[in-house]
């Protein structure tokens, strides 16, 4: 046990020991002072529709440790924020997405260098017990055969899209139930789909979708009544990746025309600045903020795991870009 702690403690110290020196070397850049030396602008940021409530809560906090800060807040589902910068040509200064590998997939290298892993979730089915009754890991597949109106997030545009398309695929293998996939895309088809999950809030408050697939934080925030999902169903652990391979979801790509393979895995958030950034400086003081331990209570807050371990994909590129002056 004593073993074990140690090596632990070794992880958190070197998560914080990577995280200073790719933050560490970064001086104020003109854009984001004012005269006397307080940041000042204009930060513009894109998240996705899952962090809207702490990321409500983290903006303002920011704003009240610099006053001559204005944030601007864009949210939509992950993956259209990020062609919002690689297909609209929108410039911001912090774009946050709930899969970490959008960044990657679709951003890099040519509108990001780097990106950091900051936050988890786990998947949950929503439900009205007036509706459906009540809801059990034992009965739910028979429940959702029987519903009349489930919605989902659009996969091509928000990672819940997908990730519901898989936790699909995983009850099919975990209660054994050959076809199910199918018959839950009969039930839900693409023609009940919205760009974002929090779209479905609203149809589901006035009483016209009867259950969604939705990330634990939101459900929590708005106070809904979900069912947990079994772990090697909801996508929330990472010593389970072996099992969550198993789903693999069809999106579009980079280009017109083309599409990549999601395949299963821990959920997993990811924040980056983008080259693009009018307010690079601001950008980055955000993100420290964000995985600051105040940032971090913040997230926890609301419902919003954060990761123990922090370390930055692309890190040589991005310490080299965080050093520009």
């Amino acid at each position: 046990m004593k073993d074990i702690q140690q090596r632990f403690l070794r992880e958190v110290v070197l998560s914080l020991v990577i995280i200073v020196s790719f933050f560490g070397g970064c001086q104020h850049d003109e854009d984001g002072d004012s005269e006397d030396g307080e940041l000042s602008g204009r930060l513009v940021i894109f998240h996705a529709g899952s962090l809207a409530v702490p990321f409500q809560d983290l903006a303002d906090e920011f704003k009240l440790l610099h006053p001559k800060v204005k944030v601007f807040i864009e949210m939509a589902g992950s993956r259209e924020c990020a062609r919002k910068v690689s297909d609209l040509g929108k410039s911001c200064d912090v774009i946050a997405l709930a899969d970490s590998k959008v960044i990657a997939n679709l951003l890099m290298p040519k509108y990001a260098d780097w990106y950091i892993e900051f936050a988890n979730n786990e998947m949950v089915l929503v439900y009205s017990r007036e509706k459906m009754g009540e809801l059990t890991v034992e009965n739910v597949v028979g429940k959702l055969l029987q519903t009349e109106s489930m919605y989902r997030a659009d996969p091509d545009l928000d990672p819940c899209g997908y990730r519901t398309l898989m936790v699909w695929q995983l009850m099919e293998r975990y209660y054994k139930h050959p076809g199910l996939y199918k018959k839950l895309w009969k039930i839900c088809p693409p023609s009940q789909t919205r760009p974002k999950e929090t779209d479905i809030l609203a149809l589901f408050e006035i009483s016209q979708v009867d259950c969604f697939f939705i990330y634990r934080s939101v459900a929590q925030q708005h106070h809904l009544n979900y069912l947990k999902l079994p772990d090697d169903v909801n996508l929330s652990q990472p010593d389970l990746k072996d099992t969550y391979v198993h789903a693999q979801v069809e999106v579009s790509g980079k280009q017109p025309g083309k599409t990549i393979v999601r395949i299963g895995e821990p959920i997993v958030y990811g924040l980056t600045v983008p080259k693009i950034a009018e307010e690079a400086n601001l950008g980055r003081e955000f993100v420290r903020f964000v995985l600051s331990e105040n940032g971090k209570a913040i997230m926890k807050k609301n419902g919003q795991g954060t990761l123990a371990r922090v370390f930055p994909k692309g890190y040589k590129d991005a310490k080299e870009l965080l050093s520009q002056r």
